[in-house]
């Protein structure tokens, strides 16, 4: 019959209901991919695109670190050798030396501790990278060693053994020009300009004692000069 028929139609179930996601679904599928594609870092909330870019800040944040420690290490040697040949120097000289070399190895400390933080990302292409500049920077350093040794070792031999820290001064000077371009770091060819020029300024002084005294004083200045340009060139990075 007609109502028979009317019931079994009635009792097919609509196909709109199964046509295509709800509504509800989307949202949440929107969701979950819009807060998934973020990561902390560094107390803050990043998109993950944008993780690999900070990740490279933070490693080039952590290099220029490392390498203001080994400048401040460096500038207290300095310091020391230019204090070896202050003979009427004040008590105050060494606590403020002191004091000055502790604060910047604080400072680095604090901002290296801050930087490691961040988890870490295997980079294959940053890593090679890093690996070539490694190597670079390993045979500049080895070159300006064997320099230093070889010339040290010439002029003792020949009796100019104050001669050793003025030619190891122009030498440590020198090798910040080719490390500025390998670790693509501008400041440090000013380091090695003002050190060149301010140890041959340094050879006008006519006393050899008051001259290797300034060649120490100029050395440790520029170098804690540096380190500490660099430390403040980093704080927006951590």
């Amino acid at each position: 019959t007609g109502c028979s028929r009317n019931w079994v139609k009635r009792s097919i179930p609509p196909v709109a209901r199964t046509a295509g996601p709800s509504r509800c679904g989307i949202l949440i599928k929107t969701y979950s991919a819009h807060f998934s594609g973020y990561k902390w870092l560094l107390g803050r909330r990043v998109p993950l695109r944008r993780r690999g870019r900070e990740m490279a800040v933070i490693t080039r944040t952590q290099g220029i670190v490392v390498g203001a420690a080994i400048l401040t290490a460096a500038g207290a040697f300095w310091c020391i050798t230019a204090l070896c040949y202050w003979s009427a120097r004040p008590g105050w000289a060494i606590p403020l030396a002191s004091a000055t070399t502790i604060g910047l190895l604080a400072l680095c400390a604090a901002r290296f501790a801050t930087s490691r933080r961040v988890v870490s990302v295997y980079d294959p292409v940053a890593a090679a990278a890093g690996r070539r500049i490694g190597m670079l920077c390993g045979v500049i350093f080895w070159i300006e060693f064997g320099l230093i040794a070889l010339c040290a070792a010439w002029l003792a031999r020949h009796g100019l053994v104050l001669w050793i820290p003025i030619v190891a001064a122009t030498i440590v000077g020198i090798h910040f020009l080719p490390l500025a371009r390998i670790l693509a770091v501008p400041l440090y060819y000013g380091t090695g300009v003002f050190s060149i020029i301010g140890v041959a300024g340094c050879l006008l002084i006519p006393n050899f004692g008051l001259r290797l005294f300034c060649v120490g004083f100029v050395m440790a200045a520029v170098l804690w000069t540096t380190s500490s340009i660099s430390l403040w060139q980093t704080r927006a990075s951590v």
